[in-house]
């Protein structure tokens, strides 16, 4: 299992620092194509989505949100 970071410019670095495969995202369309890429990997068990990356999807993180 590992960890993997949806994240703006601003944030990546210290994900990356810290060995986080990390995505930078700009747009909602970056973002959404980042959320697809993060939830196929098949190794990743935490996805990171930073809260001005959350906003670039808006209220369809919410989707892709559960508890088990």
């Amino acid at each position: 299992m590992k960890f993997f970071c949806i994240s703006d410019k601003g944030s990546s670095l210290g994900f990356k620092l810290a060995g986080i495969e990390t995505i930078e995202v700009s747009t909602r369309a970056d973002a959404a194509e980042a959320l697809q890429v993060a939830r196929a990997d098949k190794d990743a068990g935490i996805i990171l989505v930073t809260e001005k990356a959350a906003g670039f999807l808006g209220e369809g993180i919410q989707a892709h949100i559960h508890e088990d």
